[in-house]
């Protein structure tokens, strides 16, 4: 979406902060396959639905369904977060590589033994409380 935006030129967010990041609607990334035994949350059959009613027969390559495929030049600074322990962990390793080579600044804090959007569960885990600390400071530093 930030894609089409800045093509629209409009204004783009000063920074943008991408929590347990679904960015391939195909797929296609082997964590879908290895961390299924230890991801409550999220599954490959789950994301396979979701991406069927959403995309409606279009191309699951698509840009503005799978952020992964898109022209990432230009962005603002990223800050990705992922557990671990997820599903998604090769989504936001890939976004992070792929927005690095577009000249993105990026971060990709991949933090230990946490399952899919542990950030929600803040009240309960210290690692999520501590995670939304370092979105703060990192939108902090980036907001003029």
């Amino acid at each position: 979406m930030l894609g089409s935006a800045r093509e629209a030129g409009l204004e783009l967010p000063a920074c943008t902060w991408c929590s347990s990041p679904w960015v391939d609607l195909e797929m296609t990334g082997g964590s879908m396959i290895t961390k299924v035994a230890v991801d409550p949350l999220i599954s490959k059959p789950y994301l396979e639905e979701l991406a069927t009613a959403y995309l409606n027969g279009a191309d699951p390559r698509t840009p503005l369904a799978s952020p992964i495929y898109a022209d990432l030049r230009g962005l603002p600074p990223l800050l990705i977060q992922v557990g671990s322990c997820e599903t998604l962990l090769d989504d936001a390793i890939r976004l992070a590589g792929r927005a690095g080579a577009a000249g993105v600044r990026v971060t990709l804090d991949v933090w230990p033994e946490m399952i899919h959007a542990f950030t929600l569960f803040y009240q309960q885990v210290a690692a999520g409380r501590r995670a939304l600390a370092t979105v703060g400071a990192f939108i902090r530093s980036d907001v003029p």
